[in-house]
């Protein structure tokens, strides 16, 4: 097993937060491609900064029969930015999320703060570990709130996706 946000063919590390991180021969062999990669400082510094897993063990979300697909639960990062209800990016993708878990109709994320999208929407970008590498899009935000009750630490979100395409692609890659 090795490292999910290394992009294999580049090796290039999806983990920082803007550059350009190329790990080195004795990094890439101690961790990027072995079972000790959670081991790695850049990928513990960025899960510990996002907030690991999800809010707290009671947080799962119950059906109550308005799911439209079945969620897939795994955690990987997510960078998020502001755009126009237009589809137009104001800005680059500047925040990164902890993905809790996904559908092909949108995600639950978990943000250090709440999320300040202009008219409701958010651009996203996935990186190479998602099961569509790199797909990118706009998502509304559907809601979101504080973990644990507290204003002032992570916050959790549900964004739905807007793309026909963007879901059509998620739900092929999910498809048994």
């Amino acid at each position: 097993m090795s490292c999910h946000y290394l992009n294999k063919t580049s090796f290039e590390c999806s983990l920082t937060k803007g550059g350009l991180f190329l790990p080195l021969q004795a990094h890439f062999d101690q961790f990027c491609m072995t079972d000790d990669f959670m081991q790695c400082e850049h990928y513990n510094k960025l899960i510990s900064a996002s907030g690991g897993a999800s809010c707290s063990s009671s947080s799962r979300v119950s059906d109550l029969g308005r799911r439209q697909f079945a969620r897939k639960r795994e955690q990987f990062l997510v960078d998020l930015g502001p755009c126009e209800r237009s589809g137009s990016v104001t800005a680059d993708c500047e925040e990164k999320a902890y993905v809790i878990d996904y559908s092909q109709g949108g995600v639950r994320v978990r943000v250090a703060k709440p999320l300040s999208p202009h008219d409701g929407m958010l651009n996203f970008k996935f990186g190479y570990d998602f099961i569509v590498p790199q797909l990118e899009g706009f998502a509304t935000v559907r809601w979101q709130k504080p973990c644990h009750g507290k204003e002032d630490g992570p916050w959790e979100a549900g964004l739905a996706f807007e793309s026909h395409f963007v879901k059509a692609m998620i739900a092929v890659q999910m498809t048994p």
